[in-house]
């Protein structure tokens, strides 16, 4: 139950911060600005990492216990959020953040994170006098790869979500409670920067939410291998964190080898390589997606494999990837655009859908009617409810109702919050009734089936602009649908897969409402926030 609190807290405190943050940002300068080096055409304020970081250490203060270790993490990952900062707001020289990170690195080697075991040096643990400039390199490599690989809306926050997926699956199978916590936390507070960071994005993370994100994955990849699940190969944090890596290492070597510094920025990372190929931003980043996707997933399949097996797979997928890049350029492939019969046919498929003028505003009602349903009556689902799950609800709904009260200017977030947290709640609990009455499992497939077809339609014959679906909205569904049955057994017995589909059906409806129709806005909110005082009460009248 913590888990779950901990990544619908960090979720929402990163939704509800980010707005806020976004109109301070501007006030005090804190913008990225546009050059030649940079693909957008406006100042952008760079405060989503701060709301990334609180988001993701709240939790930790929260639930998890303070010893040693992880009070090194937070204090390293402070120095790294206000160097961030610093550097966002007045660039650095490149020696201040150097001297920065390495202070935030000792922190955190202080506390006990460091590698012993190396690939190829068997079971016995290496010698410090290897294993710890490869802990400083390593730490330092990760923070400032993240950092550099953010060059589009989403791409690094999203390959991290992938990253911190299979660590928190991983970490999970053998009880590593606070690495689960960390990563579901950071996973909750990405995604809830994501919803503003949608090309075109509203708000960038900038240097303190990409290096916070790079160091907070390699401190967890190092903790995973060495305490928290020491059969796992030494070498699996190559896959883990490999496509920032690669883009690094391969950046920094094309220029050495054009004889210029390798510290100096250009437009040779993977994300500028594939945009010069004729791709667009969307479809750089959902192809880097499934890139990092097959990574990570080599890692999960090759946790207990051989050094070298995880080695290979490392530069076999590098290869994969870097040889057809230098291929397509050398002979000047470009990716064209889609003919434009196909845009024709489209538009004849929504002219003959908009021949029945009932269906735009039926289908709509009907979306809007069922997810309202749906809310008010999940939460009266007949099954147990935990006392502290209970005092969640109750307080968000107490919550929501404030700030709708004494602080309108927030209300669209302050919405959109109730309804997140209720459609939550319910998948919650449709997904444990499921499980305590299996015989319900048709059903329910079939309700959300009816549920999909129907937003579809909704979908189709509504203006595209209103509601359109991005790389992130990919990334959410390949965690919903594949992680939980790539993990085996291990999170099987909790329903994380099916808690994961009902909670994407229901949130996609919702966002879709919360877009197109005013009248569905605010009745959806209005039931999802009654759906939370319901599941607030019930244990006190049972």
């Amino acid at each position: 139950m913590i888990y779950f609190f901990s990544f619908i807290t960090a979720l929402f405190v990163s939704l509800v911060m980010i707005p806020p943050l976004m109109s301070l940002s501007r006030r005090v300068g804190l913008v990225d600005v546009p050059n030649a080096r940079k693909v957008h055409m406006v100042d952008v304020p760079l405060c989503g990492g701060i709301a990334i970081a609180i988001g993701t250490l709240l939790p930790l203060l929260m639930w998890g216990p303070l010893d040693r270790t992880i009070a090194s993490y937070i204090v390293g990952a402070a120095v790294i959020i206000v160097l961030g900062i610093w550097d966002d707001a007045k660039p650095l020289n490149y020696r201040w953040k150097f001297a920065g990170q390495l202070i935030a690195v000792g922190c955190v080697m202080y506390g006990g994170v460091v590698f012993n075991h190396l690939p190829f040096w068997g079971l016995d643990p290496a010698p410090l006098w290897l294993t710890v400039p490869i802990t400083v390199l390593f730490l330092l490599g990760v923070t400032n790869a993240v950092n550099l690989f953010d060059g589009l809306d989403g791409l690094a926050g999203g390959c991290i979500i992938l990253t911190l997926s299979v660590i928190a699956i991983l970490a999970y199978e053998v009880d590593g409670f606070v690495s689960v916590l960390i990563a579901l936390a950071a996973m909750g507070s990405v995604c809830g920067f994501l919803r503003y960071n949608t090309h075109p994005a509203s708000v960038f993370m900038g240097d303190a939410g990409s290096q916070f994100l790079g160091f907070t994955a390699a401190v967890l990849s190092i903790l995973l291998i060495e305490r928290v699940h020491p059969a796992l190969n030494p070498a699996l944090p190559l896959l883990l964190l490999g496509l920032p890596l690669f883009d690094t290492l391969m950046v920094m070597a094309q220029r050495i080898a054009a004889g210029r510094s390798p510290f100096k920025p250009d437009r040779t990372h993977l994300h500028h390589k594939l945009l010069s190929l004729g791709f667009r931003q969307w479809e750089a980043v959902t192809l880097i997606y499934i890139v990092q996707g097959i990574m990570v997933g080599a890692a999960l399949a090759l946790r207990y494999a051989s050094d070298a097996a995880v080695i290979v797979a490392f530069f076999l997928i590098a290869a994969i990837i870097a040889i057809p890049l230098y291929t397509l350029k050398a002979v000047g492939w470009r990716l064209h655009a889609p003919p434009n019969n196909n845009g024709a046919f489209v538009e004849r498929r929504n002219l003959w859908l908009r021949r029945w003028t009932w269906l735009p505003e039926g289908s709509t009602a009907f979306v809007r009617y069922t997810l309202c349903a749906t809310l008010l009556l999940g939460a009266m689902i007949p099954i147990p409810i935990a006392t502290d799950f209970s005092v969640l609800a109750l307080g968000a709904a107490g919550f929501s109702v404030a700030m709708l009260i004494l602080y309108q200017r927030r209300r669209p977030v302050t919405l959109r919050f109730a309804v997140y947290l209720g459609a939550a709640v319910v998948a919650y609990l449709i997904a444990s009734w499921h499980a305590s009455l299996p015989g319900l499992g048709n059903y329910i497939a079939f309700y959300l089936a009816i549920l999909c077809v129907s937003l579809a339609v909704a979908i189709r014959v509504t203006r595209r602009d209103l509601f359109s679906v991005t790389p992130q909205d990919l990334l959410i569904l390949f965690i919903a649908v594949a992680v939980p049955n790539l993990s085996g057994d291990a999170l099987a017995q909790y329903n994380v897969g099916q808690v994961a589909i009902v909670f994407v059906v229901l949130l996609y409806g919702s966002e879709f409402l919360m877009r197109r129709d005013e009248r569905g806005r605010w009745l959806l909110s209005m039931s999802a926030i009654l759906s939370l005082c319901i599941v607030g009460v019930r244990p006190l009248l049972s």
